[in-house]
């Protein structure tokens, strides 16, 4: 959060994006650092000299540095899960979608497939599973016993989303039986949505651990941000290698600097 009231003022918003711009470059195009030298040295004197305090200048360029390494690194983690998604789907088959949804009951409710606990290397007593994917949320609706065919259903749900989009046709019409049963069963939108956004998680956390173990990833380095120079710099350096910006991108940065220095977003 901002402290300095010079930060507040409206004429900052130019100083902002400016100040996002530079904090990319050096953050996530270091290695094209030539190409765009003399336009970050132009848009940095424009900070000085638009803001004319190097106390609030720093805490700009700090709190956007934060905000782009943040970003970088989120994108990173997100791109990395990726790969534990296309991992579980290129094992997906049509048999063991059939198996999956072939555990449906009359209701709507799935057991929990052994296919799944399978593909996504869990174990396979459905009450380890169930509680430890219940851990992940303190609402109380979602930890009473009875919400525990709840659980089993939206993890199914879950998996075939996640691991079998490309076999939609085989179990869409169960998907939609199912999720005719939360919503009768829960009674509360809210909650069936935190219902399935955990389990969406917990399939996706588990589909990348699985990559992980046989080596289907990219190692990915990333390093809380603190304000001390020591972290900071460490957080950078962590972040250049995976993070990196083409020579288009860093471009495109550039040409949106205006005469005065300053640049748009």
């Amino acid at each position: 959060n901002v402290t300095n009231e010079k930060l507040k003022s409206p004429e900052s918003s130019s100083w902002l994006s400016t100040a996002i711009n530079l904090s990319y470059l050096k953050n996530a195009a270091s290695k094209l650092g030539d190409q765009w030298k003399d336009k970050y040295d132009k848009a940095h004197d424009y900070l000085s000299k638009q803001i004319g305090d190097a106390d609030a200048e720093k805490e700009l360029l700090d709190l956007t540095d934060n905000y782009v390494v943040d970003n970088c690194a989120k994108k990173a983690i997100k791109d990395n899960k990726r790969s534990g998604i296309v991992h579980v789907q290129t094992s997906s088959t049509p048999d063991k979608c059939e198996d999956v949804v072939s555990k449906q009951k009359d209701d709507g409710s799935f057991e929990l497939s052994d296919t799944i606990c399978k593909e996504l290397e869990v174990p396979t007593e459905e009450k380890e599973i169930v509680t430890t994917v219940k851990s992940s949320t303190p609402n109380p609706k979602l930890q009473s016993p009875e919400s525990d065919p709840w659980w089993k259903t939206a993890l199914t749900l879950s998996y075939l989303n996640v691991a079998a989009p490309h076999h939609k046709k085989q179990w869409e019409d169960k998907h939609d039986k199912a999720r005719d049963y939360l919503s009768k069963e829960i009674k509360d939108p809210a909650t069936e949505k935190e219902l399935l956004d955990c389990t969406n998680k917990y399939v996706v956390d588990k589909a990348h651990d699985k990559a992980v173990k046989n080596n289907v990833h990219e190692n990915i380095y990333v390093t809380k941000l603190d304000f001390d120079d020591d972290t900071a710099r460490a957080v950078h350096e962590g972040l250049r290698a995976p993070v990196n910006a083409d020579t288009d991108t860093a471009r495109i940065v550039c040409d949106s600097q205006q005469e005065d220095g300053s640049f748009t977003l």
